[in-house]
């Protein structure tokens, strides 16, 4: 029995291993014996009895049904990770400290058992006074904790296909992978088959063939193409999706032949209005163009010698009908400008694979992908995400021709599917006014701060920067941090995105000194770069972290947790005492982050913090932040912050300390399959204890109390199919075969297995505690009922070590501790009128075998 309002939960199992949850108000554990009586009457009429030493195990249980709302919170995911490091022989130098201390080395001879050192303070973790302290921070520095995003990992499971990042204002997709058997010749998707129609996947815009066009499988990267040889096209009767006011328009393309021809991809001209993208392999020209056409033609062109045959590439074009807003990128490096006006067309024809206002001419002989036309001039971020993703989609390289790319997703640092979040430990930096928990490591904008009158430019050697807009010292901690900063600079009306720099790369400036309105650099990248008055000032990535730990904007973001000052050292009692210190922010106000969060302990120099329970709060800090951390949205309203992937929780781990950090996923999913993805690179005598995410489930549907109801009765009252799961006995192997004879012959029903084959009952105990990673103040186990012939130890509590938890599974032996196998007898449903709730009550019987 149960305390007044208090419910136990329990669950059946069914056969496919799925499990039905129920709140039980009483559950009567009942054992009856099996006897045989019988009398004899010719010895004074005595009755004897005779034990045949077997049971029936029942359990009556009655519960209520209530509904679900209110508890979809129960559906998130929860990690733990405990901080606190105790003092282990696995770490180096503590080992050497040790060895040292007991062999009459260096240092004071130190007990084992109390670790007492002479006359200094008592060792009790690294955190207070210890040997060889000063090299503490080496065991944090860029170590690393990857946390799964609850929202990516679902995508990444329920998505099959590829998804375009930008989708506002897509008008247009031709896309070969989007073909289907429906588009070809052949009733089947077959290599070389001639394509009749390529349909737009936006508006649904019909292209027909003209000639024969062909489908080839296996192009750049794996990915379908159509084949062109010069005297094949498509046409689109006129649409104004194809001939937008504003537009922006990408394709990916392969020119097979150096014809001394223009080669059209895609063309919607009339005679004074519209577009043409096409190569031109006229001469030794070579290159990429773009024409729009108004009262004359203007032509923006990637230059000479640009392209090559057989060379895949991705163009990209930016156009407006007013202004001087027209740009051409070639593999995401910008390569020209038109001032020529643009006037969309109203009646033409678009072709792909040829040009002209007929499509008689300019015929394209090679390979096409893809084409995506915009009804709007994306931003410049927005287009280097759609170069990225095609850049790995199609295995393109994103390059700078002197091999000094800045674009974002160079490398192919883009990814389709990003599930982490890596969050990173950097001891020597401390966490400035405005980051004051840390920063996602990537070029990130000093907000509002711009250059202004009176910067030194095109300089070797110093360069100063004076600003405007805020003060640089609340961005920059030069001060307290042993590792450099630098700064980047942008033209905001640059359209192309790029920072100041050279055709060798983006010009980087090493911070030397900063004050409120100046930032003294030493040029380091890009020299000779201009630095104009209103430039925006950007913060560079973290160089001393490595290009591993760089975040991209679009694929597994790294965020940077600065705790130089956890390990802040003085000298007493004739060693090295670490401690956490608080020095005062760059423009000298007070640092108060977690100052009175977190516990004053006794034994460590003032403020008397604990290094474990400072980066524990600081962490928690950082995880529930409002950094921005990817373009990726993280969950379904398309929030792209921290404090939408996590909320967190500080208790005191299993040393009395404040440093176990519960982690709950904000979205609702399933994590159970992903619990390897809390990677770490911490070594083992610094390793934190990591609880992967558990609970959850994908895909949770708030129920009613009577949906409950209906679904144990579809259930229970109609399992016609048989118990066909995998045994460990002979008797159950036999039955199986029988059973699974008759389903499948019988009733011509394969394995559907909703029958009830078990129960899951739990109880909390002190015996096994610690046995299993789930255990914490005490282990929770669920009952169970051996069989077979088993000792009397295996048949008590101590012998179970398996968590509530766990799956049941009959096939796997520890589902013999972690629930009873049985048959539910009877089940009753009872509700009044007016009342809130579905009561029940159920009887559980215990058997081995269910035929």
């Amino acid at each position: 029995m149960v305390e007044a309002g208090e419910r136990v939960p329990i669950r059946l199992v069914q056969e496919n291993g799925e499990t039905i949850s129920l709140d039980a108000t009483s559950i009567d554990m009942v054992i009856e014996r099996e006897q045989s009586t019988f009398g004899i009457s010719l010895f004074d009429a005595k009755k004897m009895s005779i034990d045949l030493n077997q049971a029936m195990v029942g359990f009556e249980i009655q519960g209520v049904f209530t509904d679900d709302e209110g508890q979809e919170v129960s559906s998130k995911a929860k990690a733990t990770i405990d901080f606190h490091h105790t003092q282990t022989l696995f770490d180096e130098d503590a080992a050497a400290a040790y060895a040292e201390a007991n062999s009459g080395g260096k240092g004071n001879k130190r007990s084992a058992s109390n670790k007492s050192m002479g006359a200094g303070s008592k060792i009790t973790d690294p955190f207070k006074s210890r040997l060889k302290g000063k090299s503490n921070w080496e065991k944090w520095h860029n170590k690393h904790i990857t946390l799964p995003v609850a929202y990516w990992v679902d995508q990444r499971k329920s998505t099959s296909a590829s998804p375009l990042p930008v989708t506002s204002g897509l008008s247009a997709r031709f896309d070969a992978s989007a073909l289907t058997a429906s588009n070809l010749s052949s009733s089947t998707i077959q290599h070389e088959a001639t394509v009749d129609s390529w349909t737009d996947s936006v508006n649904g815009l019909v292209a027909n063939k003209n000639g024969t066009p062909k489908y080839k499988q296996h192009g750049i990267n794996g990915r379908p193409y159509v084949e062109f040889d010069g005297s094949s096209r498509f046409d689109v009767s006129y649409n104004a999706n194809l001939n937008p006011t504003n537009m922006t328009i990408f394709a990916v393309a392969t020119t097979t032949s150096d014809n001394g021809a223009h080669q059209s991809i895609i063309t919607s001209r009339e005679t004074n209005e519209g577009y043409a993208l096409y190569y031109n392999m006229t001469g030794s020209d070579n290159e990429v163009k773009f024409d729009v056409f108004d009262s004359g033609t203007t032509t923006i062109e990637s230059g000479n010698g640009t392209v090559s045959p057989n060379v895949p590439n991705i163009i990209s074009q930016r156009v407006t009908n007013t202004g001087s807003s027209k740009f051409q990128f070639l593999n995401g490096i910008h390569k020209g400008n038109g001032s020529g006006t643009y006037n969309n067309s109203d009646a033409a024809t678009t072709f792909i694979g040829a040009g002209s206002t007929d499509g008689s001419q300019y015929k394209f002989v090679g390979h096409i992908y893809e084409i995506i036309i915009y009804n709007r001039i994306l931003s410049a971020d927005e287009q280097q995400q759609v170069e990225g993703y095609l850049s790995s989609k199609y295995n393109i390289p994103i390059y700078d021709i002197a091999g000094f790319a800045n674009h974002p997703y160079r490398n192919f640092s883009y990814q389709d599917y990003p599930s982490n979040v890596k969050v990173v430990f950097d001891a020597t930096r401390v966490a400035s006014k405005n980051e004051p928990y840390g920063y996602v490591n990537k070029v990130r904008r000093m907000t509002d701060i711009v250059v202004a009158a009176g910067s030194s430019s095109n300089a070797l050697g110093t360069v100063t920067v004076n600003v405007s807009g805020g003060d640089a010292r609340d961005w920059i901690e030069l001060t307290n941090s042993s590792a450099d900063y630098h700064i980047k600079l942008k033209d905001p009306t640059d359209g192309t995105g790029g920072f100041r720099g050279n055709s060798y790369g983006d010009a980087l400036l090493k911070v030397t000194a900063v004050a409120e309105s100046s930032i003294t650099c030493v040029v380091e990248g890009g020299n000779g770069s201009t630095i104009a008055q209103s430039d925006e000032v950007y913060l560079a990535p973290s160089l001393n972290l490595g290009e591993e730990n760089v975040s991209p904007l679009m694929g597994n973001p790294v965020v940077v947790l600065p705790i130089e000052n956890a390990f802040a050292t003085i000298s007493a009692f004739g060693q090295t005492l670490p401690y956490v210190n608080y020095p005062a922010y760059q423009d000298t106000s007070s640092r108060t982050e977690g100052l009175s969060q977190i516990p004053t302990r006794s034994g460590i120099p003032e403020p008397g913090k604990r290094a474990d329970e400072y980066i524990t709060y600081q962490l928690s800090q950082l995880l529930t932040s409002t950094l921005e951390i990817s373009e990726r949205a993280v969950n379904a309203a398309g929030d792209k912050t921290l404090n939408k992937v996590f909320t967190t929780a500080i208790k005191v781990g299993s040393n009395d300390y404040e440093t176990k950090l519960e982690i709950t996923q904000v979205y609702a999913t399933s994590l159970g399959t992903v619990n390897s993805q809390i990677n770490h690179n911490f070594s083992v005598g610094n390793l934190p204890n990591i609880q992967g995410f558990t609970g959850g489930k994908a895909g949770k549907k708030v129920k009613s109390a009577g949906d409950k109801a209906q679904d144990l009765l579809g259930i229970l009252a109609n399992s016609n199919n048989f118990h066909t799961a995998e045994t460990s006995g002979m008797g159950e192997f036999i039955q199986g075969i029988v059973s699974t004879f008759t389903q499948q012959v019988a009733y011509d029903e394969v394995e559907s297995g909703d029958y009830i084959t078990a129960i899951q009952i739990p109880y909390n105990t002190m015996v096994t505690k610690g046995d299993h990673e789930l255990d914490e103040v005490v282990a929770q186990r669920n009952f169970f009922v051996t069989n077979s012939n088993v000792s009397t130890v295996s048949k008590m509590s101590s012998s179970n070590t398996t968590h509530a938890s766990e799956s049941y599974n009959t096939a796997l032996n520890n589902s013999r501790r972690n629930g009873i196998h049985g048959i539910v007898t009877d089940f009753h449903i009872h509700r009044d009128a007016e009342m809130k709730a579905y009561e029940f009550a159920l009887k559980f019987i215990a058997a081995d075998i269910i035929l």
